[in-house]
Formats: structure tokens, C-alpha cells, sequence
């Protein structure tokens, strides 16, 4: 049986209107951070890159490098390749701040105030606290990452009057989809135009949003990467690239801090 890890450090995440959760860091792992699914730590913010950073960690040493992220790694505000995290030390990504506790300093302080507790009952204290009884099991569940708490969530009726395209480039840029059909364009969501020629738009099935395009477009149109032909249905953090502009397909912001 292999040797479980031990949780050795954790971050406190917290972006500005949502509820602070908690994300353990085991020993000998190494953990990613950026908007992508992929992530161990998946942030859902346009300031976020695909895959924004990672955090080597050992058993005395946690290390954090940016991993090609567009907007830059800031620890303790400043922006860095690379940095050793202490405990209190603070990480932006986007719009999230993550705050680097280490557990071994937080076990000298509980045993500090309690001069009775040995280091094990410190921790175990300190543990429960965070993460609950069953932190001996698998990996505690963190609002953060479970993106399955996003997609269950994600109901018809949630989807029909609260879905929005968030312009990934200017991240103030929402627009809020109509109840049965929207287009793109100059009669409806603005996007910058490449050489093509036709017509798109998003609508409304009776299940989900649905991207369309006519038959004879030649705009390059994009879900996730992939060229669309005719049709795609979407889904909550589909990427969507319309000509020259990209946009994002999600609840708005006032709805999705609900689910958290």
C-alpha cells in the first residue's frame, strides 16, 4: 500500500464577494493553479491563465513558479518567476488571493497556548479544525475545485436566466444571453470581425444554450479550441472565440456566489 500523504501546508482562498475556502498541500506532490478544469486548483477568473502556476512541495521546502501565466505571479505583491513560501506569505492570481499557511507554525502556536498538547495532538486539533473529521480520508473537498458542485448546480432554469458571455479580454464586458435567442454581431454581442463572412448567434433549446452558425459562415468561429461548423452546445467555462474576440460562457456573478 503506498504511503499516505501528509497534509504539511494549506492555502486560504478568497476572492473579493465570495466565501474564503481552504486547499490542502500534501507532501512530496506538486500542485497546479489556473482557470483550466485541469488544475488540482481551479480558479474561475478571466485574470487567471489556463495554467497560471504551480507549487513543488517537500517536506520543508514549498516552492511556487509561474507556469507561462499572461498577467504574472505576484507574491507578497510582487511579481516574481519563482519564490519560497513562508507561512503568512500572500499569492495573487487574478483576482484571487491565496494565503500560504504552514501547519508545523501553526502546531508551535496551538501548543503555545495550550501547554499541555504534544505536537500530535496539535495537529490533529488544527486539522480537524480545518478540514473536518474525515481529514485521515480521502482529500477533503474544497468549494474551489469541485467543479462538479459548478456543473450539478448548473440547472435548465439556472442556465436560461442566468447565463452570460464574459468578454475574456475586458472582463467588465458581460453580456446577459436572451430568454430564447441572441445574436453576435452589430444587432447584438459585439465582437471584432476577421475576414469571414455570415452569421452566428446563441440560443436557447429547452435544455441548454446552443451556439449556431449559418451554413455558408466563414468567420472563424471557436468553442474550446475547436472550429464550429453548424451547432455546439454549451457549457459553464466554454471558451468561445468569434472572429477576433474571445468570450467566456458562465452564470453571472451575482448567482454563481450563491453556489459557493
Amino acid at each position: 500500500m503506498a504511503e499516505k500523504k501528509k497534509i504539511l501546508a494549506y492555502l486560504i482562498v478568497k476572492k473579493k464577494g465570495e466565501e474564503a475556502t481552504r486547499f490542502p498541500l500534501h507532501s512530496e506532490t506538486t500542485v497546479t493553479i489556473g482557470r483550466s478544469r485541469k488544475n488540482n486548483l481551479c480558479l474561475l477568473d478571466a485574470g487567471s491563465s489556463r495554467k497560471h502556476a504551480l507549487i513543488e512541495i517537500g517536506y520543508y521546502k514549498f516552492l511556487i513558479k509561474d507556469a507561462g501565466s499572461r498577467n504574472g505571479l505576484l507574491v507578497n505583491g510582487e511579481k516574481c518567476r519563482e519564490a519560497k513560501l513562508e507561512h503568512d506569505d500572500i499569492v495573487q492570481v487574478g483576482a484571487y488571493i491565496l494565503t500560504f499557511k504552514h501547519i508545523g507554525t501553526e502546531v508551535k502556536e496551538e501548543m503555545r497556548k495550550v501547554k499541555t498538547l504534544n505536537q500530535y495532538q496539535a495537529k490533529q486539533n488544527i486539522l480537524s479544525r480545518l478540514f473536518g473529521d474525515s481529514f485521515d480520508g480521502p482529500e477533503p473537498p474544497t468549494k474551489q475545485i469541485a467543479m462538479s458542485t459548478l456543473d450539478e448546480a448548473f440547472t435548465e432554469a439556472a442556465a436560461q436566466k442566468s447565463a452570460v458571455l464574459q468578454g475574456l479580454e475586458h472582463s467588465a464586458d458581460v453580456y446577459p444571453l436572451e430568454r430564447e435567442k441572441t445574436l453576435l454581431g452589430p444587432k447584438g454581442i459585439p465582437f471584432v470581425a476577421d475576414e469571414g463572412k455570415g452569421k452566428c448567434g446563441i440560443k436557447w433549446d429547452g435544455e441548454s444554450h446552443v451556439l449556431l452558425v449559418s451554413a455558408d459562415n466563414t468567420i472563424n468561429v471557436k468553442v474550446n479550441g475547436k472550429p464550429v461548423k453548424r451547432r455546439k452546445a454549451l457549457k459553464v467555462e466554454d471558451r468561445i472565440r468569434i472572429g477576433e474576440s474571445r468570450f467566456v460562457y458562465r452564470l453571472d456573478e451575482k448567482f454563481r456566489k450563491k453556489l459557493y
